[in-house]
């Protein structure tokens, strides 16, 4: 799912994944001088490269996200336009909800060299939907995104190299063991129990704990296909995660 975000679509995917929960928390983005870090402690890396403020002033005049208090404190959560444009920028996480249809979507392409740049950019998109590479010219996806490929495609001019099918099954693997192999499951597994241990060591969270997890749990999650239920193990430690996180 990782793809270029720029302020305003971080801002979107932390916000609409914690809800109220996301604190406004005093200069957590680092614009303030850099003796404020001895003030304020641990800041995001990434977001002190940029102007978030900026971002959150442009989105509470657009009317995508308010400032609401919430057990008294000032939080932001998206209004209804803005959750709008979170399930049109981010579908995976709306369609990872729904029971998996028992079908793989599957797009196969041989695209030419001299387009090596639309070639380049059908594999960005692709691997922005989530989809997973099965071989060098062909992705799949338990979830259905045919709209808006064929609009990519038509868009790019690509009709006559690429195919988009549907199949039931692939023969020689059963759906998780596959799931697996695509998506290395392993790697993302592994760094869910990681963090599902650091989270389980607290015992008690300050604004900034909350702030620290909520931003490396958004790290992950950028990682994270947000495969059906069905292709996952019951024990998977992302529901796990997900669910210390939205407790804290």
């Amino acid at each position: 799912m990782r793809k270029l975000l720029r302020p305003r679509d971080y801002l979107l995917l932390t916000i609409g994944i914690l809800g109220d929960t996301f604190e406004e928390v005093k200069d957590p983005f680092g614009l303030q001088e850099q003796g404020s870090l001895y003030l304020y402690g641990w800041v995001p890396e990434r977001w002190k490269k940029h102007n978030f403020e900026r971002a959150v002033k442009r989105m509470l005049k657009t009317g995508d996200i308010e400032k609401i208090l919430s057990h008294g404190k000032p939080v932001l959560r998206l209004t209804s336009a803005g959750r709008g444009k979170w399930l049109r920028e981010f579908p995976l996480f709306e369609l990872s909800r729904k029971r998996w249809d028992g079908w793989w979507r599957m797009v196969a392409f041989d695209i030419p060299n001299k387009l090596k740049g639309r070639r380049a950019s059908l594999r960005e998109k692709l691997e922005g939907l989530g989809m997973g590479r099965l071989q060098e010219s062909l992705y799949i996806t338990p979830f259905d995104f045919g709209g808006d490929l064929q609009e990519f495609i038509n868009n790019h001019e690509l009709s006559e190299y690429v195919e988009v099918f549907e199949a039931r099954h692939i023969f020689g693997h059963d759906p998780q063991t596959l799931a697996y192999r695509v998506w290395h499951l392993d790697r993302l597994e592994e760094r869910y129990s990681e963090f599902r241990q650091q989270l389980e060591k607290n015992q008690s969270f300050t604004s900034l704990d909350r702030f620290k997890f909520q931003t490396q749990f958004e790290e992950i999650l950028l990682d994270d296909p947000l495969l059906p239920k069905e292709l996952l193990p019951k024990d998977w430690d992302g529901f796990k995660v997900r669910k210390l996180i939205l407790g804290m």
